[in-house]
C-alpha cells in the first residue's frame, strides 16, 4: 500500500513539472512572438473611392515652386509637401507659397538624418525642431511626418504615435531621385502601381519634376481619381495597419 501511495505522488509530481513545462513553451512563444510585432507606418489606405495622395517630399532646391504651384492650382489639386526642417529655413518663400496655396506642409525631420538606432529623445526633439520651424510659418503645426530614406523602427512609429502625429510612407514611388529615369519613367512607375487610396511619392527640384507633375495629373484623371491631402486620406481614428503597410478601418 505504501509503494502505490509513492507511485502516485512521483506520478503527480511528473503530471505537476510537465505542465509547468508546457507552460513555459507557451509563454516563451508568446514572448518571442510578441518580439518580432513590427509596427509600420501608413502605407496606402483602404478606400473604394477612387482617393489618391500625391505627396512631394522637399530638401533640395525650391527654383520649381512657383511651376508646381501654377500646375496643381490647373487641375485644382492640393497635393502635401514633406519639407525639411533645413529646406524650410532655406526657403521660407516658397514654403509660405505653398501654404498659401492651400497645400499641406508637413514634416520630413529637420536636418534628414537616419533616424533608426537613434535614441528616442533625439529623434523627438528633431521631430519637434521641424514642426516648429514649419509652424513659425504656416501657423500650423504639422500632423503627419515621414522618415528621411523611408527609414522607420518600432521606437519611431511609437515615438510619432506619442507625439500625436502619423508616420505616413507611400505605395507608389516616380523614384525621380534615379538620374536615369526620365519623366516617362517615373509616370509609368506610378501608374501601374495606381489603386484607390494609394500614396505617391515626389521630390520637387528633380530634373524632371515639372514634366512628370503634368503627366501623372492627366494620367490619374484620366483614370477617375481624385487626388486629395494625405490628411483627408487617412483614417485619424479607429483603425488597423495590416501588414503590408494597408490602413483599414476597424470592423464595429
Amino acid at each position: 500500500m505504501k509503494y502505490i501511495v509513492l507511485k502516485k505522488r512521483n506520478l503527480t509530481i511528473a503530471s505537476a513539472a510537465i505542465l509547468v513545462s508546457v507552460v513555459l513553451i507557451i509563454l516563451s512563444a508568446t514572448l518571442m512572438s510578441a518580439s518580432k510585432i513590427r509596427y509600420l507606418p501608413i502605407y496606402s489606405v483602404d478606400r473604394s473611392d477612387n482617393l489618391v495622395s500625391l505627396t512631394f517630399d522637399a530638401a533640395w532646391s525650391a527654383d520649381d515652386t512657383d511651376d508646381i504651384i501654377q500646375l496643381l492650382d490647373r487641375y485644382d489639386v492640393k497635393a502635401t509637401f514633406f519639407c525639411v526642417g533645413t529646406w524650410v529655413e532655406a526657403n521660407p518663400d516658397a514654403v509660405k507659397k505653398l501654404h498659401d496655396a492651400g497645400h499641406e506642409i508637413m514634416n520630413h525631420s529637420d536636418k534628414h538624418p537616419h533616424i533608426t538606432g537613434i535614441s528616442e529623445a533625439k529623434f523627438i526633439e528633431d521631430t519637434l525642431a521641424c514642426n516648429e520651424r514649419i509652424k513659425a510659418i504656416t501657423g500650423i503645426e504639422p500632423t503627419l511626418y515621414r522618415g528621411p530614406y523611408g527609414e522607420y523602427d518600432n521606437e519611431t512609429v511609437a515615438a510619432i504615435e506619442k507625439l500625436g502625429m502619423y508616420h505616413i510612407q507611400w505605395s507608389a514611388d516616380t523614384v525621380d531621385w534615379k538620374p536615369e529615369n526620365d519623366s516617362k519613367k517615373q509616370i509609368e512607375n506610378v501608374m501601374k502601381r495606381l489603386e484607390s487610396g494609394g500614396i505617391i511619392l515626389m521630390h520637387n527640384g528633380t530634373e524632371h519634376t515639372v514634366e512628370t507633375l503634368a503627366g501623372l495629373l492627366e494620367g490619374i484623371k484620366d483614370r477617375g481619381y481624385k487626388i486629395v491631402p494625405v490628411s483627408k486620406l487617412i483614417y485619424k481614428d479607429g483603425y488597423t495597419i495590416d501588414q503590408s503597410g494597408k490602413q483599414r478601418k476597424k470592423m464595429i
